[in-house]
């Protein structure tokens, strides 16, 4: 069963290939596209290839060698134009000063400074008697202020340590034993300053000038006026 039917076989062929030309045309265009993307793709590599060989060959140890040697070659030629310049500037100074030292050490130069010097020498010898006495009567002046500025600052000093003393020995809570007081203190070596603090029976130190006593309270006996007061 068919659904076409051909009279001849030519025509069965024509039926069978109906867009043979139009796909040989696509064919054609599609293998000119492909070559021309080609191209394109080829070009495109071949310019990268281009610019990586130029970075490679820019930095490759040989090219930064050239580059050191260059930049070396710039340097030497700096460093003696420099010398060259700073050699010629030192012979100029050296020139002027020799011209100078010529000028300076003529015979009628080295006249006059001689004759300058001992007048120098002259004005010295005179001067110098009258500067030793100016000289000696200051020195003598200010030993005297000297002398008497340590003086009156020693009498200050003395009359000072003099008032502390006095005002020390005034202060000095042993003093009154030597007028015949006594300090007693407890047992428990608190200072005794009432009858109340303490009982008969019960040991007592006293301290004197020349010593300690240690004795027990046989008696208290309050004084009558303190004892008014405290019943009042």
């Amino acid at each position: 069963t068919a659904d076409l039917r051909a009279a001849t076989p030519s025509h069965a062929a024509q039926l069978l290939w109906p867009q043979r030309a139009e796909l040989r045309q696509r064919l054609d265009e599609s293998a000119a596209a492909l070559r021309r993307a080609f191209a394109i793709r080829l070009e495109r590599e071949e310019l990268r290839l281009r610019e990586r060989e130029n970075a490679l060959r820019w930095f490759s140890p040989q090219r930064h060698q050239i580059r050191l040697a260059e930049r070396l070659a710039r340097l030497s030629l700096a460093l003696r134009g420099a010398a060259r310049q700073w050699l010629t500037n030192k012979s100029r100074v050296l020139d002027g000063l020799e011209r100078s030292r010529r000028a300076a050490l003529t015979l009628g130069r080295l006249d006059a400074l001689q004759a300058r010097l001992s007048l120098l020498r002259a004005a010295l010898d005179a001067a110098l008697p009258h500067r030793l006495s100016n000289a000696a009567h200051s020195l003598t002046l200010a030993q005297n202020a000297l002398r008497a500025a340590g003086v009156a600052w020693l009498e200050t000093r003395f009359r000072r340590l003099e008032s502390l003393e006095a005002a020390l020995a005034a202060n000095d809570p042993l003093a009154p034993l030597h007028r015949g007081y006594a300090l007693v203190r407890t047992a428990r070596g608190g200072i005794l300053r009432s009858v109340g603090q303490t009982a008969p029976n019960r040991e007592i130190e006293v301290r004197l000038a020349d010593g300690r006593l240690t004795a027990v309270v046989s008696r208290v006996s309050p004084d009558a006026a303190q004892s008014g007061e405290k019943n009042i």
